[in-house]
């Protein structure tokens, strides 16, 4: 089973849980992914090395883009900087998706990985999604696409279609 660790602001929580629910939620349910959030802490768990553990166990990292994501003090000092040095011992691929604008500068440890889709999913916290179906439609030729490529890595039969405006993925892990 592959491990997914999703790396976000708390203020994008809301966001996160429609991506989640709408594009992976399935797969987990099948059993072909684990995927953990910081909302599977329960009262009383020592959230820090509990995150940490699960970073460290996670086979993908997903970075969900924001600018609270890059003010987060945790996450900056932290999870983003452990996330690039298991992705740079090659122990972990890691996976940088824009969920909202964010300044240059912000990118600056991560301008190096192929961030998707190239425009914001959501237009401002109104939760409007933004062509998102256009935008990965368009990143997800695995020759063409750095971020798919490592998923296809990851998850060697692995197939995304275009159905009816919706992405669907497909993941065979026999």
């Amino acid at each position: 089973m592959i491990k997914v660790f999703y790396s976000y602001a708390r203020e994008d929580k809301q966001d996160v849980d429609l991506l989640i629910r709408r594009y992976t939620d399935r797969l987990a349910r099948s059993g072909r992914i684990e995927h953990w959030l910081d909302r599977y802490l329960h009262a009383g768990d020592e959230w820090k090395r509990t995150i940490m553990e699960r970073l460290e166990e996670a086979d993908v990292i997903v970075l969900l883009l924001s600018a609270d994501f890059f003010a987060s003090e945790f996450i900056s000092k932290v999870e983003l900087p452990r996330a690039l040095e298991r992705r740079g011992e090659g122990t972990v691929e890691v996976i940088p998706v824009l969920l909202r604008q964010v300044l240059d500068e912000d990118l600056e440890h991560i301008g190096h990985l192929q961030i998707v889709p190239q425009n914001p999913i959501y237009d401002s916290p109104s939760n409007t999604m933004l062509g998102a179906t256009s935008q990965r439609r368009s990143c997800m030729s695995w020759t063409s696409c750095p971020a798919c490529s490592a998923i296809q890595r990851t998850l060697p039969k692995i197939s995304v279609d275009v159905i009816r405006s919706s992405v669907v993925v497909s993941v065979d892990l026999r």
